[in-house]
């Protein structure tokens, strides 16, 4: 199979798959789904492989685990684990496991549906220098995970999609104080909600006229799209005189501007520098906002 170049799995037992892979030198893109903890973990040369995902219930985990140590050249990562326990992670976290170093790594989706994990044994665990599209969702603990990851690893997220659970808006901030740099946010939904996006982090999001950038905090400068589906501490009014302050900085603006909102069942968009424009069919049936 000397010019292989994707593979895509459904579950297949250790017996039935005896490393038919390992030595296809052309295997960039590997699209794993429903495995066990049975999984013959040399079954692909995992160095190879620029493009991985995996899918599989908490049980995998182990395998999962051994795989992404050997990965250390993927440009994507998007792995799914459904119903993880810290039953199965004890026998991992148990032994050392040196770190991968991802340092060619852009892109990022991690789902677990796993009740109360600490995500930090995933990001104390590996190296993320290049990291700019980040996607975790799932019943996970987060947010300070990933402030001292930004913060180690010197990354710079363009994008990012989360439904961390936050106790403060304080706490919401670090992580929007850790991202300068980010153009996409995307969160809540399904998930659960932001009830910390409220009247103060939207005033540390809004552009004081009059006084400099470096004097005034003003968190996610360069945001280009905004979208905080469930948000019950924040009213509409808010978030448009937000959008209007950003829309009007003139010379003092920074080369990308918030070009469109959803907060709730609002929807804004601003066109070429002009007045953030509400969506009509958007402040219908909200139960949060006043509209």
């Amino acid at each position: 199979m000397p010019y292989l170049d994707t593979v895509r799995l459904d579950y297949i037992d250790r017996d039935g798959h005896d490393a038919p892979f390992a030595a296809a030198p052309q295997i960039r893109c590997v699209y794993l789904s429903g495995i066990g903890a049975d999984f013959n973990v040399n079954s692909f040369n995992w160095s190879s492989l620029e493009h991985l995902t995996i899918a599989g219930p908490g049980v995998a985990f182990i395998p999962c685990m051994a795989m992404l140590a050997e990965s250390r050249n993927l440009l994507s990562l998007k792995l799914t684990l459904n119903g993880l326990t810290h039953e199965y992670m004890e026998t991992w976290w148990g032994q050392a496991h040196p770190g991968p170093r991802y340092e060619k790594l852009h892109t990022l989706e991690v789902e677990l549906d796993a009740m109360g994990v600490d995500f930090s044994f995933f990001t104390d665990w590996v190296f993320l220098p290049a990291l700019r599209h980040l996607r975790v969702v799932g019943n996970i603990e987060f947010y300070s995970d990933i402030v001292s990851m930004i913060s180690r690893d010197g990354c710079q997220l363009a994008y990012y999609l989360g439904n961390d659970w936050f106790t403060t808006g304080q706490e919401l901030l670090k992580v929007f104080r850790a991202m300068p740099d980010l153009r996409i946010l995307e969160m809540g939904g399904k998930w659960g909600a932001v009830w910390e996006f409220d009247k103060n982090v939207v005033e540390r999001m809004t552009f004081t006229a009059g006084q400099p950038l470096d004097v005034q905090e003003y968190v996610l400068p360069k945001l280009e799209s905004l979208a905080i589906h469930v948000t019950p501490n924040c009213y509409p009014q808010l978030v448009e005189a937000m959008l209007a302050s950003r829309s009007n900085m003139g010379g003092e603006a920074p080369p990308t501007r918030l070009q469109y909102a959803q907060v709730g069942l609002h929807r804004w968009s601003i066109r070429d520098g002009g007045e953030p424009i509400r969506e009509v069919d958007s402040v219908m049936h909200d139960p949060y906002g006043p509209f």
